[in-house]
Parts: C-alpha cells; sequence; structure tokens
C-alpha cells in the first residue's frame, strides 16, 4: 500500500458542498418558520395576500350600535358637530352573518387588527385599542375605526371616515349600546 499525498482540495470535494448548502437552506427555512410563528404569524390565507388578519363577524358586537357622537374635523382646521335630526336617532346595525345597516346603507363588515398606518390615517394618536371595526359600504367606500373594550367586553366603536362635502375632512362617529 502506497501513501498518496494530499492535494489540498476537498476530501468529498462536490458532492460534501451541495450537501451544506441544501443543509443550510433547510436551517434558513426553519428558522423564518419558527420566527413567524413566534411573531404571531400565522400559514393561513392572510398572510398569503397580505391583507390584516380578520375574523368573520364576532358575535360579540352584533346587535344595535347607537351614535353617541359625531364630528367632522375640517381639512381647512376646526371642527363641527353633527345634524342632531340626522344620523344620531338611527342605529348601527350589524348582523351575526356579516352585514350591516344604517337607514338606508348596507354593506358588510368584520374586526380586524389595528396597525400603526390606520392610527395616521384617522389622524388619532394610539391610545391603546387593539382591533378595529371594518365596515365596507361604507359611505360609498370604506368605515373603520378603533373598538373600545373593557373587562365587561366592547364598550363603543368608532367609524372613521373621509368626507368632500359639505367641506372635505374627516368624520369621528362614536357608537355606544342603546
Amino acid at each position: 500500500m502506497t501513501a498518496r499525498r494530499w492535494s489540498g482540495r476537498p476530501i468529498c470535494g462536490r458532492r460534501l458542498r451541495v450537501m451544506a448548502v441544501l443543509a443550510v437552506a433547510a436551517l434558513a427555512a426553519i428558522l423564518v418558520a419558527v420566527a413567524g410563528a413566534a411573531c404571531g404569524g400565522s400559514s393561513g390565507r392572510d398572510d398569503v395576500t397580505g391583507l390584516p388578519p380578520q375574523s368573520a363577524a364576532p358575535v360579540e358586537f352584533a346587535g344595535q350600535w347607537r351614535v353617541y357622537s359625531e364630528t367632522l374635523y375640517y381639512d381647512a382646521g376646526g371642527s363641527g358637530g353633527s345634524d342632531s335630526g340626522s344620523s344620531t336617532t338611527r342605529e348601527l346595525g350589524l348582523r351575526e352573518d356579516g352585514t350591516w345597516e344604517f337607514g338606508s346603507s348596507r354593506g358588510s363588515w368584520y374586526v380586524a387588527t389595528i396597525d400603526a398606518a390606520d392610527w395616521e390615517r384617522w389622524g388619532v394618536e394610539d391610545y391603546g385599542p387593539q382591533r378595529k371595526v371594518v365596515l365596507e359600504g361604507w359611505s360609498e367606500g370604506v368605515g373603520d375605526g378603533p373598538i373600545e373594550e373593557s373587562d365587561a367586553g366592547v364598550d363603543f366603536l368608532w367609524i372613521i371616515y373621509r368626507v368632500d362635502e359639505p367641506s372635505a375632512g374627516v368624520v369621528q362617529m362614536k357608537f355606544g349600546h342603546p
């Protein structure tokens, strides 16, 4: 038996490099999956579409909600209250089937997680609520806002949306149980 001199090349060559690359890729995939789960991620459809997590019509929200206040904050500055004879006498009905109605207006609704962009869009500083209600079809678009909750359950819902008439601005409506 004669001894061969080592050439300096890897002993297993290409096969060892391929296995190392596959092992690193598998480890990276596992770390990404674990990190996503640890940070509240899910493997549901919302992650695929990029939409915020939402739930379908939670029963705790179903029922009638009365307007407690309504204010238009003008883009040009200042604010004004609502016409007490119009929307404040109507009630917002949230149905268990995921539909809503307010006077002659109707649409669908769901609950989702609030993110930083929502607070900025609403022009409101984050004061704690974690969830929002979203009303599709509200004022020919979407109305949404924070859900104020306590240990007793849901206390108030806010619907915040843009308007152009009578003057451009943002309307904030606060709803509570009648």
